[in-house]
């Protein structure tokens, strides 16, 4: 599978990540000027495909420090789902980790 990952929040397919979210059970009744202002507040990361088609959205807030919440993880073809997230965590997490269960920065 061919991807890329991007922080422009100018990329983001913002109708979809509200249709996604706001269909999980964390994310039900979320208004859309509330999924924009998510994003706004947020530093999020897109998916897309080789073509730029968004297949995945996340967010972390953070201090900028020691400390980071991920939230609003979704895939959002349910075929590509497991794929997609055994890639980047090999590509991602896989060379940080240290130790089993413990990561490190890169």
């Amino acid at each position: 599978m061919d991807f890329y990952i991007s922080t422009d929040k100018d990329q983001l397919n913002k109708q979809k990540i509200h249709e996604e979210v706001s269909s999980t059970y964390w994310g039900k009744g979320r208004t859309w000027e509330e999924t924009l202002m998510t994003i706004e507040k947020s530093i999020c990361f897109g998916m897309f495909d080789k073509n730029g088609e968004q297949i995945a959205y996340t967010r972390i807030m953070t201090d900028g420090l020691v400390f980071a919440y991920i939230m609003d993880v979704v895939v959002f073809d349910p075929n590509i789902r497991k794929r997609a997230w055994k890639k980047v965590d090999s590509t991602y997490f896989g060379p940080a980790r240290s130790k089993k269960g413990q990561h490190r920065s890169a």
